[in-house]
């Protein structure tokens, strides 16, 4: 009856996990149906601004299902450990009940990783894809704009790390494109929800760095500059 139990509870985990891999919760940016990094249930700057955005819905329904996916792996895991110890059980379904708990806890962990708001480093080719993919909402000028601003922004913070809403915010901004339709790309391409997109207009608005009735860079200087300068402006200020 145990090793029945083991058996359903491992599956139920590799369902679990197998759900959040194709939901898209191994990268931030997109996915079918997956929560965007800015809608999940961790503290911002613009929480603290507007306590009220800590009553949302999307921030407690991802606090709870994080703490329930985390529960299953605690309760799938003692289970396993429980069996093992008091039941002796053939070493195959040992062996095959222990790759399923670390597979399935690789899964829920990263998913719950990416449900509580830590980044996922964001790969060239992905960074390059998007570029092109912005080049027909906003043309070549400003896709290379967001591809040389996203880089910058990576070689200032010297860790490599970047944020390709914040770029794409700043390019949209410099080439006159529509928010909406910004926000609109965003959305289709996986890069950020227009939720995401919102937060970044609201964080370079806050710094001064951008008009956001207008949707432009207010300073002209950082209009027509260079866009290593952008980055390292944008950088310092919403840090």
């Amino acid at each position: 009856m145990l090793e029945g139990f083991v058996t359903a509870g491992v599956g139920v985990l590799l369902a679990v996990g197998a759900w959040g891999l194709y939901a898209g919760r191994f990268d931030v940016r997109g996915g079918r149906g997956q929560l965007f990094v800015d809608d999940v249930a961790y503290l911002t700057r613009a929480d603290l601004r507007e306590p009220s955005r800590l009553l949302d819905a999307s921030k407690a329904a991802n606090l709870v299902i994080a703490a329930l996916e985390t529960l299953l792996l605690v309760i799938a895991t003692v289970t396993v450990v429980a069996v093992a110890a008091r039941t002796n059980p053939a070493p195959w379904f040992l062996a095959v009940a222990a790759v399923g708990v670390l597979v399935g806890g690789y899964l829920v962990c990263r998913g719950v990783y990416v449900r509580l708001g830590f980044a996922v480093p964001e790969p060239a080719r992905t960074v390059n894809a998007f570029g092109a993919g912005f080049e027909r909402v906003a043309g070549t000028d400003a896709a290379a704009d967001f591809t040389a601003i996203h880089d910058a922004m990576g070689r200032t913070r010297g860790t490599g790390d970047s944020d390709a809403a914040t770029a794409a915010v700043l390019a949209a901004a410099r080439a006159d494109v529509d928010p909406d339709a910004l926000r609109d790309w965003a959305a289709d391409s996986g890069l950020a929800s227009p939720a995401s997109v919102d937060a970044r207009i609201e964080d370079l608005a806050s710094a001064g760095l951008l008009d956001r009735d207008a949707f432009a860079l207010p300073d002209d200087r950082l209009a027509t500059a260079d866009p290593d300068d952008v980055a390292a402006v944008a950088t310092t200020a919403i840090a």
